[in-house]
């Protein structure tokens, strides 16, 4: 039986009203058109759906059934209609983000601040792991956006738009045993005890080959998985670090100083990438357009 939505809307309204008369105002049509919209539904069923009698309308028992589950279909589209409603004026919903630990620090947390402020009521879940982890969550669609830090990948094929510029530096506690007025050759870094990423992460492939072209083999003496495990050897006095200037810059009590070296890292950039293969959402949009416009 090819299924008529309206026929069901017109029996709802009348199984309410208990009247063709009252159903027919409701529904902006006449009372004959209602009349034959049920005549018509009970021709397809096989079966009377109402006694109709000089007293009025009463469902009969396969009209009482009937009635049960078109009720809860239709309570169903009206949930789903205020969700949708709800979403469209970001009322509430969800936004999934993944993001490296860099970027956390340097851009999602101003961003989000100004998000939250006028969207309250979106509940945000961050992804944050390794440039290539990010990558593959985009790709499975587990997140809507990301952010992310070159290089990247060689397989990646998303949406970019580039956001920021990133200098890197070689930082060190204020405490750490060296001269912080010297300018410092890479093979002379090489020589202080060294803290990195381990190799899975896509930046340490790129101060590999940075040493490499200087004729430096770079050999750190503590590896740790992610940046956020970085600072806690760096504030210990245990080493020097490749990170990100805002590390210094942003005045972090930690007392990070920057080590001179005579040959400076080239910049990396910030990407915001999106898996054009995976339609966002209106919050998403909204997101990114305040990222974007976002100045640092």
């Amino acid at each position: 039986m090819k299924l008529n939505l309206e026929y069901y809307r017109t029996f709802f309204a009348a199984a309410n009203f208990l009247s063709f008369t009252q159903a027919a105002n409701h529904l902006f049509l006449t009372q004959s058109a209602v009349s034959q919209s049920v005549k018509k539904l009970e021709q397809e069923l096989g079966c009377l759906l109402f006694d109709r009698s000089p007293q009025g309308l009463k469902l009969t028992t396969e009209g009482e059934i009937l009635y049960r589950h078109v009720r809860e279909a239709f309570e169903e589209l009206q949930n789903g209609e205020w969700e949708l409603k709800k979403l469209a004026s970001f009322q509430d919903g969800e936004l999934k983000i993944g993001a490296t630990e860099t970027s956390l620090h340097i851009l999602l947390g101003p961003v989000m601040k100004q998000f939250k402020k006028k969207f309250p009521q979106i509940h945000v879940t961050f992804t944050g792991s390794t440039t290539s982890d990010t990558c593959r969550h985009l790709t499975d669609g587990a997140i809507e956006i990301a952010f992310l830090i070159s290089p990247l990948p060689p397989n990646v094929h998303f949406q970019l738009t580039e956001i920021m510029e990133i200098q890197d530096v070689f930082i060190a506690s204020s405490h750490f045993p060296i001269d912080f007025d010297k300018t410092y050759t890479p093979e002379e870094i090489a020589c202080f005890p060294l803290i990195s990423i381990s190799n899975e992460n896509s930046m340490r492939i790129w101060l590999n080959q940075w040493f490499l072209a200087h004729n430096v083999l770079f050999v750190p003496d503590y590896t740790v998985r992610g940046t956020g495990l970085v600072m806690p050897l760096l504030t210990n006095h245990l080493g020097i670090a490749v990170m990100p200037d805002y590390f210094v810059n942003s005045g972090r009590p930690n007392e990070l100083r920057k080590v001179s070296v005579s040959e400076e890292l080239p910049p990396r950039k910030l990407y915001l990438a999106t898996n054009s293969q995976i339609p966002v959402s209106g919050i998403c949009r909204e997101f990114i357009r305040l990222a974007t416009e976002y100045r640092f």
